[in-house]
């Protein structure tokens, strides 16, 4: 291997800009802590440093690369070194463009004053502004918001959040950037209640838009959401977070389709209406992921639900997503006032970056709700053939129960080979079938029937809620475990791995389902009984 200082010039470069990537960087700092940014050593910035000093070839390379140095403006380790040091990584960026990133405590008067000089001064050099501003004040007189209103000549990426209600007086739409921002592609703003409108000329190149407000900053009807989106035909991403004006305005019908073949993602969550008429006026590319979150209460603002309307959105989205990819792992969760169905990565070796997320509850004043449930019918055109792993989990009160919604989805999964859940929701899952049957634990042999769920089922996977043993979370399991044996459909291995048993003494509660295998961890080691012997015996693996 050759030395350091023979590497070739080309290679040196590619190790150079490699090192120098901020995206790898460990998260900053915490604010009551006096350490240094977390992973000191290998943030991009302090690696970059180092490697100045190897040796003078690589000195001379690194010292006199302006756009190495613009690349590593790190507030976390910025705020942390000497002024000296400072001073002399701002001037080896000469003129380059400025890509800035990392936290400001704004309490902590030197970082409010870098981020300031930063914003002011060198505001047209700034290529990625990614930064979380903590501790804000509010209403500065100080003129810190200045920047939102000058042009942003090179301004590709901002990211711009605040961890507490931001009530300065802000740009007007006309005013933001000046409305001269032409290379922006990436706009991500959190808890800042800038309106956009359609005459903002830079968002016909935006490609990411994530907009996160507040209750009491929401500026944007449901009709000004869609009039902007119509100036964004590029746009790849949409993530809109309480975005929408409260009490909500439905004037969206002289809106027509938007079609947007690029639109790869959307996330909203918020009221569900308001999601719904977004919704059902974008045309994505087919496959959209889509996570939508919608928590109604009385609390909130007046709303006529209209489940028709919401059903047929999601069954659209939920359509041409599943049946564009044979998906293996589903998660399905019901709730007192709602559901929600996710694809589950949980269970894959390999991340993803597609993704398919829809949770809606409600609440009334009275604690029950309304027909949420049957909003799962929208997915019985969904190909749910390939799925063999199945996360249930059931939190309702004792005077709920599943119903037959439930029992449709749950048939829609054929070929599910493992079940992950609670030993309370296989009871209430067994308290279903038994109701769909018209059978009753105590008059009916479990011989004359055969289960309509799960025909497939071999592994049960059982774990409690906070990872310790509770004999409820695993005598739940004992009327489903039993009739499925009854039925000659028996689960083969009862996984309990994720529940922290004090010894092998408490399985005698599954002895009379005759060769069922449970695997259960003893405090020492993952240990394995096969049931319905006297001669059962105990293996460590």
């Amino acid at each position: 291997m050759a030395p350091p200082f023979e590497l070739n010039e080309d290679v040196l470069w590619k190790i150079l800009t490699i090192n120098a990537n901020m995206n790898n960087d460990e998260p900053g700092r915490r604010y009551n802590s006096t350490e240094k940014a977390q992973g000191w050593r290998t943030r991009a910035l302090v690696m970059t440093w180092t490697c100045s000093h190897v040796c003078r070839r690589w000195r001379e390379s690194i010292v006199h690369s302006p756009t190495l140095w613009a690349r590593l403006i790190d507030l976390d380790v910025l705020v942390t070194v000497r002024r000296e040091w400072r001073d002399e990584i701002l001037r080896r960026t000469g003129e380059s463009v400025l890509l800035i990133k990392g936290d400001v405590f704004a309490s902590r008067p030197l970082e409010w004053n870098l981020v300031m000089t930063l914003l002011q001064d060198l505001w047209h050099r700034i290529q990625r502004l990614d930064i979380r501003v903590l501790k804000i004040k509010n209403n500065p007189n100080d003129g810190f918001w200045d920047f939102l209103y000058r042009p942003a000549p090179a301004l590709q990426v901002f990211r711009f959040r605040t961890h507490s209600d931001q009530t300065a007086p802000l740009p007007t739409p006309a005013r933001l950037f000046a409305n001269d921002a032409p290379l922006l592609q990436d706009f991500r703003v959190s808890r800042l209640p800038l309106k956009l409108t359609p005459e903002m000329t830079w968002l016909h190149q935006v490609r990411r838009l994530d907009v996160y407000l507040v209750t009491s900053r929401r500026v944007m009807s449901v009709y000004d959401w869609l009039r902007m989106l119509e100036q964004m035909p590029l746009i790849e991403s949409l993530a809109l977070y309480s975005a929408f004006q409260i009490p909500p305005n439905f004037n969206s019908s002289t809106t027509t389709k938007l079609h947007r073949p690029h639109l790869a993602e959307i996330r909203l969550t918020d009221y569900l209406m308001p999601c719904t008429e977004v919704l059902a006026k974008i045309i994505p590319r087919p496959g959209c992921s889509l996570s939508l979150s919608a928590l109604d209460s009385n609390d909130g603002p007046p709303q006529d639900l209209d489940l028709t309307s919401v059903g047929k959105v999601v069954s659209r989205y939920a359509q041409t997503y599943f049946n564009d990819r044979p998906i293996t792992t589903l998660f399905l969760a019901i709730y007192p006032g709602g559901f929600a169905v996710e694809e589950d990565h949980r269970c894959d070796n390999h991340a993803s970056d597609t993704y398919f997320r829809v949770d809606i509850q409600r609440m009334n004043d009275d604690g029950q709700h309304p027909p949420m449930l049957q909003l799962l019918d929208a997915f019985s055109s969904c190909s749910f053939e390939y799925v063999t792993t199945l996360e249930f989990e059931v939190i309702i009160t004792p005077f709920q129960a599943l119903d037959s919604n439930v029992h449709r989805f749950l048939a829609s999964l054929p070929n599910v080979v493992t079940l992950l859940t609670f030993g309370e929701a296989l009871w209430a899952l067994q308290t279903l079938d038994d109701a769909m049957l018209g059978v009753k634990h105590d008059n009916t042999s479990h011989h004359d029937r055969s289960p309509f769920l799960f025909p497939s089922l071999r592994v049960v996977k059982l774990k409690s809620r906070d990872h310790n043993f509770r004999p409820r979370s695993t005598e739940g399991a004992i009327p489903f475990l039993t009739s499925r044996h009854a039925s000659q459909r028996p689960v083969e291995v009862l996984d309990l791995t994720r529940m922290d048993w004090k010894g092998f003494r408490m399985l005698d509660i599954f002895a009379d389902i005759t060769g069922l295998k449970v695997i259960y961890h003893d405090g020492e080691c993952i240990r394995e009984r096969i049931c319905g012997s006297h001669s059962d015996e105990v293996q460590g693996i």
